[in-house]
């Protein structure tokens, strides 16, 4: 076959995890392509023509944890990367520099990460609009670089078990942040009085996170907060029980308020199911056909889960974009 112009209009690409196998040089008929699903040694293969891609999604395996410098810099036209069991050394600052277009970066199961992420992974991403942080162990605190960030608009924290100090680089974030989804954060323990400067928040989450036992009182003032959903936080639930709860006075002005225990039990069960089956990647068999693996998904599979039930919480005009839980992408 003729490799080098076998497809010449290729526009998505996924190889997989399959870290050992080895592709012909395609760099040079990847002319059209967009959206690319690797491992981090085929990245290193197919060279550092992808000028054209922007949606990449990379699992750095023990035999390749970097992207070169050279690789980075030929992505300036990226909009999303997706990366999963990266170091401190997978992606360089040097190379991230240029990463101006980048709108959305997803971290996920990069448990070597100690205190927070590398210097220089955020800094220069000056067009970020959405970060997601998932299920990195060693996460305390999100680092100060987030105060360049000035259009992030969406931060998802899911899965940090050390994580305490989340909203002290947020606070930065008060004019552009418009959706906060926290979940499994058992180490956060309250939420500052400044949250209520949030002006522009119009979703928060806060889900299993049970040191969390009231909210700010200055949350009445968030008068562009239209959803907010608490769920597995036994005490916070008590204090937003509708019309007796100490902190319902501070919440009763939000459209659509969902505390947990107006979700139903068939609600609940499959919730918990998907939620607990998919914590470990290496249970990949046992993941069902209709699951979200990818970030695509996970809008229609909130709508399959949650959709049916909008009428009996009197949510119809809630649009959540990802459905509350990272699913493992391993397969």
């Amino acid at each position: 076959m003729r490799s080098a112009e076998a497809f010449p209009n290729l526009e998505k690409l996924d190889i997989g995890w399959f870290s050992s196998l080895a592709l012909p040089p395609l760099s040079t008929s990847l002319k059209k392509l967009k959206k690319l699903k690797c491992g981090s040694l085929n990245l290193a293969s197919l060279s550092s023509k992808l000028e054209t891609l922007t949606d990449l999604t990379v699992h750095f395996t023990n035999t390749c944890k970097c992207i070169t410098v050279e690789t980075l810099e030929s992505l300036a036209n990226l909009k999303k990367l997706e990366i999963w069991e990266a170091d401190e050394r997978s992606l360089p600052e040097e190379g991230m520099r240029a990463l101006k277009s980048l709108t959305s970066l997803s971290v996920n199961y990069c448990r070597k990460l100690m205190g927070g992420l590398p210097q220089g992974w955020l800094r220069h991403l000056t067009a970020l609009e959405e970060l997601d942080i998932f299920q990195c162990d060693g996460v305390v605190e999100l680092p100060d670089e987030v105060r360049y960030l000035k259009f992030l608009a969406k931060v998802e924290l899911k899965s940090l078990p050390k994580m305490v100090y989340l909203l002290k680089a947020l606070q930065h974030l008060s004019s552009s942040l418009q959706c906060l989804f926290l979940s499994t954060l058992c180490e956060q323990s309250s939420l500052p009085e400044w949250l209520g400067d949030f002006t522009s928040l119009e979703e928060l989450t806060i889900s299993e996170c049970p040191k969390v036992t009231s909210l700010p009182t200055r949350i009445r003032g968030m008068t562009n907060l239209q959803f907010m959903l608490v769920m597995e936080c036994p005490e916070l639930e008590r204090r937003c029980e509708r019309e007796i709860g100490e902190d319902w006075h501070n919440i009763q002005h939000i459209p659509h308020l969902v505390p947990d225990g107006d979700f139903d039990d068939e609600f609940r069960t499959e919730y918990d199911k998907q939620y607990n089956e998919y914590e470990d990647p290496n249970m990949c068999f046992d993941v069902p056909q209709d699951t979200p693996k990818t970030s695509e998904d996970h809008s229609q599979y909130y709508n399959r889960v949650f959709g049916n039930r909008r009428d009996k919480l009197k949510v119809e005009k809630i649009k959540m974009k990802k459905v509350p839980l990272q699913i493992s992408q391993f397969q």
